[in-house]
């Protein structure tokens, strides 16, 4: 159990931490525009779109400057495919939130920077539940998809509007975004709850999973006194069933009269098999059951990595709709998100890129930063001895960023222990798979490798690549270049192949130099993981988390 100090150094620290950053503004380009191959040719039979988002704009006027990477007001990007073209359009997707913050009206709750305390307190309550007739007023700028969406009755379907598809644009938080699949405009704001009464809470899964067979959407809704409900939706009948409800840790065979409570913890992603939803409960807690967050405006302070603690995967039944089991992982570990889950007779099979511990949360403030160099004279001098915040070393040494391992859990179902755990690979996330939910061979990643010298004071940055891992060979294949940044890889199967390699990866890459950046489109084979084809978006900086690709042929 973890104990929280009442007045935390973390948001002192977190302005010294960040007070020199500075980020590049992503322009918008509302009016769609058409990118052209610099160099290669892109295949004729990409026929779909590829929508992402991420953080874009830190500067909001003379006095407001957003310093962490994280926390810069949300874009959207489409990049619509055909015939060997690409269309592409963005929209700043939170525009009301920038207005708010201007006019000191609405503070949102910041990933990791920290806002004024003394206009925090009072304007939370405005953050909690923002302008319901206003879908620009909250953000929800993690993921996005079109893939099965799930949307409220009454928020819009297919066609209104002459809108094809059904976009949303996800938060961890309760308030999830409905935009336009061509426009991007947000159309509305809307709450899962307003799908079930049961599904009322402060956080969800950016990352809801689909089912690729039944097209369910599953997700849960956390709430500190209530616990963790998982739930399906199907959109076709625009049906919610409720899966299982977490509230206990009910570990097999345990002598313990009395089942012990789960604690509120960082969840980002979870996994899903065809007959179990697998929820992490990892040693990073929410303090003050998320209290500390409020306080200061900053999710990050809220935070707390317990040391020596096991992590906990609580098994939900698709089947019987009851959480059956919590299994016990020793020594406990940090993720961000799954790579696949699957079944092999009596084995549930996990696999997630993981960190031995939360260390990487301190690294974030700078994400997506110039790939080339940058000087460590802004950050707090390191003291003799190991420096602890809240569980984490500080300040981050940006030479020594943790590295995060591809690794596979085996669980028995039969008692739901533990069989074996393996590292695939290092250096490995933000994941995508050809075959979800079933025994597969591939996986393609990003992966930051960072250079091991330095010179005058200066420290390089990783260099952002992508990677094939070859699960069966035990191999990987990498394509990077110097000065790029390549973001998470959009895997797109080619049509009518039963090839699990055949296709293409889709990235968006920030390409340094020393007279500026330029953003690229860059498509990969993923098969041999060699370029295909380049096109210049613009002669900008743009960061992108995550994305999706839906399939329009």
């Amino acid at each position: 159990m973890l104990t929280s100090e009442s007045s935390s150094p973390y948001p002192e620290y977190n302005h010294k931490l960040q007070k020199d950053n500075v980020f590049l503004d992503t322009p918008e380009v509302t009016e769609p525009i058409w990118l052209e191959p610099k160099r290669g040719s892109i295949p004729r039979w990409i026929n779909g779109i590829m929508y992402r988002t991420g953080p874009a704009k830190y500067k909001l006027d003379n006095d407001t400057v957003i310093t962490h990477a994280l926390d810069g007001m949300p874009f959207a990007h489409r990049f619509e495919f055909k015939d060997g073209k690409v269309r592409y359009n963005s929209r700043h997707i939170a525009a009301s939130v920038e207005k708010a913050l201007l006019e000191k009206t609405q503070v949102p709750l910041f990933v990791g920077y920290t806002p004024d305390k003394d206009s925090w307190m009072w304007k939370a309550p405005k953050m909690l539940e923002p302008p319901a007739s206003d879908p620009a007023a909250v953000l929800a700028g993690e993921t996005i998809s079109a893939v099965s969406p799930v949307v409220p009755i009454g928020s819009g379907s297919t066609g209104e509007d002459g809108d094809p598809l059904v976009v949303v644009a996800r938060s961890s938080g309760a308030y999830q975004q409905h935009i336009h699949s061509d426009t991007l405009e947000p159309k509305r704001a809307f709450k899962y709850g307003e799908l079930d009464p049961q599904l009322e809470g402060m956080m969800s899964s950016s990352h809801a999973k689909v089912d690729p067979i039944t097209r369910e959407v599953v997700n849960f809704m956390a709430h500190p006194a209530t616990g963790i409900t998982v739930f399906s939706h199907q959109p076709k009948t625009s049906t919610t069933t409720i899966l299982g409800t977490i509230t206990h840790r009910k570990i097999p065979n345990t002598t313990t009269a009395d089942p012990v409570p789960i604690e509120p913890s960082f969840i980002h992603s979870f996994w899903l098999s065809p007959t179990y939803v697998i929820i992490p409960e990892i040693p990073l807690r929410l303090k003050n059951g998320g209290m500390d967050a409020m306080q200061t405006g900053s999710f990050a302070t809220g935070l707390a990595w317990d040391q020596g603690s096991p992590a906990y995967l609580h098994i939900v039944s698709r089947v019987e709709k009851q959480h059956v089991a919590s299994v016990e992982v020793r020594p406990g570990f940090f993720m961000f998100h799954d790579v696949n889950a699957y079944e092999d007779q009596s084995n549930l099979v996990l696999d997630a890129p993981i960190f031995d511990d939360a260390d990487i949360l301190m690294h974030t403030h700078m994400f997506g930063s110039n790939g080339i160099q940058s000087t460590a004279s802004s950050l707090p001098q390191q003291e003799e001895g190991e420096n602890k915040m809240n569980g984490m070393t500080y300040p981050p040494r940006q030479g020594n960023i943790p590295v995060c391992r591809f690794c596979r859990f085996w669980i028995d179902t039969r008692t739901w222990q533990l069989k074996e755990h393996k590292v695939l690979a290092d250096h490995f996330e933000f994941p995508a798979v050809a075959r979800p939910m079933q025994s597969y061979r591939f996986a393609w990643g990003a992966s930051g490798i960072t250079p091991s010298s330095s010179r005058g004071g200066v420290q390089k940055f990783p260099q952002l690549g992508l990677v094939k891992v070859d699960i069966e060979q035990g191999t990987t294949t990498r394509f990077d270049k110097q000065h790029w940044a390549c973001q998470e890889p959009i895997l797109v199967s080619k049509p009518g192949s039963d090839q699990e390699d055949d296709g293409v990866l889709l990235t968006q890459v920030n390409a340094f130099d020393a007279n500026g950046v330029e953003n690229l489109l860059v498509i990969i084979d993923a098969k041999t993981m060699k370029e295909l084809a380049v096109c210049v978006i613009g002669d900008f900086a743009a960061t992108t988390l995550h994305g999706s690709y839906i399939d329009l042929s």
